[in-house]
C-alpha cells in the first residue's frame, strides 16, 4: 500500500513538473505564501480585529436599543470566545502538525530547487493544514452570517477551492508529495470544524447561564 502511495506521490511530482512555466511559477509563490507563517498571522490579527469589532457594534446597539447590560454582556462574552477560537484552531494545527511530522519523519522531495527548497519534514504539509483550518473558519463565519443563502453558497465554495488550490502549489514547487497535501488539508477541515463546533457549544453556554 505504502510503495503504491510513493508511486502515485512520484507520478504527481512528474505531472507537476510540465506545467511549470515562468508566469505559472510567480503565481504559485504567490499563493503559496497565504499558508505559510506570514499569510497565518496576518489572517490571525485580521481575523480577531474585525470580530472584536463586530461584536462589540452589537454589543453597543443592543444598549441603545434594550438598555439590557446582561445582553450586551452576553454578546461581548461570544465575541471574545470566537475571537479566540481563531489563534487557538490556528495554535492546535501547528501541534498536530508538529508531532505528525516528528513521528512520521518523511523527507522532503524538494524536486525542483531551482523554484524552491524547504528544509524540514514533509508529512504532513503544513501549509495545507494551515490554509484548511483557515477556510474553514472563514467558512464558519460566512455560515452565520447574515448575507443570503446564494451568496453564502457561493463564498463556501470558492473558500474550498481557494484552500485547494493553494496546498496544491506545494506539489507545484515540489517541496510536498500529493499524499503529504491531502492529509495536511484533511487534518485542517477537521481540526477546523471541530473547533468552530466548540465556540458553537461555548455560545449556546453562555445563553443559557446568563
Amino acid at each position: 500500500m505504502i510503495d503504491k502511495i510513493q508511486i502515485l506521490d512520484n507520478n504527481i511530482i512528474e505531472l507537476a513538473k510540465t506545467l511549470h512555466t515562468e508566469q505559472n511559477t510567480k503565481i504559485a509563490k504567490f499563493l503559496t505564501e497565504f499558508g505559510g507563517k506570514k499569510g497565518v498571522i496576518v489572517f490571525v490579527i485580521i481575523s480577531i480585529a474585525i470580530i472584536l469589532l463586530y461584536y462589540f457594534k452589537q454589543s453597543k446597539k443592543e444598549k441603545l436599543h434594550k438598555e439590557e447590560d446582561v445582553t450586551m454582556f452576553k454578546i461581548r462574552m461570544k465575541g471574545y470566545i470566537v475571537a479566540a477560537s481563531v489563534p487557538i484552531s490556528i495554535g492546535i494545527s501547528v501541534i498536530v502538525k508538529t508531532i505528525i511530522k516528528t513521528l512520521v519523519s518523511r523527507p522532503r522531495p524538494n524536486a525542483f530547487p531551482e523554484i524552491m527548497i524547504e528544509t524540514g519534514k514533509s508529512f504532513p504539509s503544513g501549509h495545507s493544514i494551515g490554509i484548511a483550518t483557515m477556510a474553514t473558519i472563514l467558512i464558519y463565519f460566512v455560515i452565520i452570517s447574515e448575507i443570503n443563502r446564494v451568496l453564502k453558497y457561493i463564498l463556501v465554495t470558492f473558500l474550498v477551492l481557494l484552500s485547494l488550490v493553494i496546498a496544491s502549489t506545494r506539489l507545484y514547487m515540489g517541496v510536498h508529495y500529493l499524499s503529504d497535501v491531502v492529509v495536511g488539508l484533511i487534518l485542517g477541515y477537521i481540526i477546523g470544524t471541530v473547533c468552530m463546533f466548540g465556540v458553537e457549544k461555548s455560545k449556546k453556554i453562555i445563553d443559557e447561564k446568563y
